[in-house]
C-alpha cells in the first residue's frame, strides 16, 4: 500500500474510488453494504471497508456465474 494514501475516506472519495454516483454510495452507508463511522456530522468510510465491499462482490459474482447463461457474442 502507498504510504502517501490515507485509510480514510469521504463517501464522495469513495464513489470516486469505485466509479459509482454519490448516490448509489449513500444508499450502500444505508444499507450496511459498506461499513462506515460517523464523526460529528461526517461520515468516514475506512479503506478497509471499500475493500471488504469489493471482495464481497467478487464473491457473490463467481458465485452466481456458475447459475447463469453467459455467453459470448462474437464479432463476424
Amino acid at each position: 500500500m502507498n504510504s502517501n494514501m490515507p485509510c480514510i475516506f469521504t463517501p464522495c472519495e469513495t464513489a470516486l474510488m469505485l466509479r459509482l454516483g454519490k448516490n448509489k454510495v449513500y444508499s450502500l452507508l444505508k444499507s450496511g453494504d459498506i461499513e462506515a463511522v460517523r464523526v460529528g456530522r461526517k461520515i468516514l468510510v475506512p479503506l478497509s471497508a471499500i475493500n471488504r465491499y469489493i471482495n464481497n462482490q467478487l464473491c457473490y459474482n463467481r458465485s452466481n456465474s456458475n447459475s447463469l447463461n453467459l455467453s459470448v457474442i462474437q464479432k463476424e
